[in-house]
């Protein structure tokens, strides 16, 4: 009669080490990056990434251009996971705010 009840006691006891264990942490994401992976160079000039730095300062942004504290899948926007493609920090930017490309030079 005390060992039909062993395989139970097994199962339980598997189940109480299992709820026991660590569960390994997610790998962290891919650090950001200011230049794209191929060759370390931004696509855009020195001048506008300035004018960029400047504007997200000034107006509280955290480095991507959006509001503090804003998540993002894979914790960062530049990281597609999907293709395993990291973009420009700076090109991410001017694509959500392409009023950064003038410099304000221009005649209207």
């Amino acid at each position: 009669m005390r060992f039909r009840m062993l395989p139970g006691l097994i199962l339980l006891l598997g189940a109480a080490v299992a709820l026991q264990l660590p569960v390994p942490a997610p790998p962290p994401p891919p650090a950001p990056h200011d230049a794209p992976a191929t060759g370390g160079q931004s696509a855009v000039d020195e001048q506008l990434r300035r004018r960029i730095d400047e504007w997200i300062a000034r107006n509280g942004l955290n480095t991507y251009g959006d509001p503090p504290g804003t998540m993002y899948m894979g914790g960062t926007p530049l990281f597609d996971e999907g293709t395993g493609a990291v973009k420009d920090r700076y090109l991410y930017i001017l694509e959500k705010h392409p009023e950064l490309k003038d410099d304000g030079s221009r005649r209207r």
